[in-house]
């Protein structure tokens, strides 16, 4: 069994379902401890991955839309 499954078994005092899924809150997926993890049903796991990802793709673009202010257009690979 998974380390993460475990300890948020333990944290909950149950068996986890098979549905249940175990949500990494800061992504650092070696990062086991207790308060870094919440058990999710799937659907919701996906939402919040997926709003994860989109925050990361709205940084990356603000972090190249400064970059392109200060130095231009990136250099061709």
């Amino acid at each position: 069994m998974l380390e993460h499954r475990v300890v948020a078994e333990q944290t909950l005092g149950r068996r986890l379902e098979r549905a249940d899924e175990v949500h990494h809150i800061n992504r650092h997926k070696t990062d086991n401890r207790p308060e870094n993890l919440v058990v999710l049903s799937g659907p919701d796991h996906a939402y919040i991955t997926a709003l994860d990802n989109w925050r990361d793709l709205k940084e990356l673009k603000s972090q190249l839309a400064r970059y392109r202010e200060l130095y231009g257009e990136l250099p061709e690979e």
